[in-house]
């Protein structure tokens, strides 16, 4: 199993500010603007409520409620009406699915979608940040893949459920849609019979701090706090797009990792960290934990 750290949502450079996490502590990663889309914010749910004055007011105004969005990974099966036999699924394209390709991703690899969050809340003046929080890095779902399909399949015909997606509205080198798999597995490992079965793909409902990346004292969101057993050392493959070694540092109870400033998609070798699977397992189940029937 390979397991990718995958960058989504709104930051810096696509959206122009985090994603919030509202006061009922639960996570809305907000999918980027995107004007090939016909979606507008207005239309996508959370909670019982819609995503678009949220974008428009947290971005003061520049970017519409009205625009087009780019939603993907799609995880939240209460965001949108859905046709029957809907799944989960992310596309990626171009260089960024060149590399997952390079790296051998494939059916029964694990996507750990995280993204910059920051804290806000509703107020009479419309959604604002609150004061003394600073931006972070924090994981907000996952998806295992089931099956791996070219964009062009997007026909209608085998995956009629499909043809809403963002990777289907547009041509573009190496347009590859992944999409979840029922039931999330182990690679090579013997469940317990009373395990609970967990979807093939989530949305987390809570931030708790267990899903933080951004190390709490860190100068800089992408300054994160992993276990130990994540650094590369001298004989073992790094986390893709990390080689220099200057970027790791081993600490009494933990790796501090400086990640690259951009890039989408890093991509961790299991073979090589025999503790990366259960690690894996715990952030999911945290992130699911408190989630229930929450939309």
């Amino acid at each position: 199993m390979k397991i990718i750290l995958s960058r989504k949502g709104f930051d810096s450079a696509s959206g122009g500010v985090p994603s919030p996490i509202l006061t009922d502590g639960s996570p809305v990663s907000l999918p980027i603007p995107d004007q090939r889309q016909k979606l507008p914010y207005i239309e996508i749910a959370h909670g019982s409520g819609k995503i678009g004055p949220m974008v428009e007011q947290l971005t003061k105004g520049k970017i519409s409620q009205h625009q087009g969005a780019h939603l993907d990974p799609d995880l939240n099966p209460y965001s949108l009406p859905r046709a029957p036999g809907w799944r989960p699924a992310f596309g990626q394209y171009g260089a960024a699915q060149a590399h997952l390709a390079n790296q051998g991703v494939g059916v029964g690899d694990l996507f750990l979608f995280f993204g910059l969050f920051r804290q806000a809340m509703a107020t009479e003046q419309g959604w604002q940040w609150v004061k003394d929080t600073k931006p972070h890095h924090r994981f907000w779902g996952y998806l295992q893949v089931g099956d791996v399909i070219a964009a062009q399949q997007c026909d209608g015909v085998t995956y009629p459920w499909l043809r809403y997606h963002p990777h289907c509205q547009f041509d573009a080198p190496h347009n590859t849609l992944y999409l979840a798999a029922d039931d999330f597995t182990l690679a090579n490992t013997q469940a317990s019979p009373n395990a609970k079965v967990l979807p093939g793909a989530g949305y987390f409902a809570s931030a708790t701090d267990d899903l933080r990346l951004t190390d709490i004292d860190a100068q800089r969101v992408s300054q994160w706090r992993l276990p130990r057993w994540f650094h590369p050392g001298k004989t073992k493959p790094a986390l893709s797009y990390h080689n220099d070694a200057k970027r790791w540092q081993r600490k009494r109870d933990h790796t501090r990792l400086d990640a690259v400033a951009r890039g989408q998609e890093f991509v961790l070798d299991c073979k090589h960290y025999r503790s990366a699977q259960a690690w894996a397992l715990g952030i999911i189940n945290k992130g699911l934990s408190e989630a229930g029937d929450h939309p």
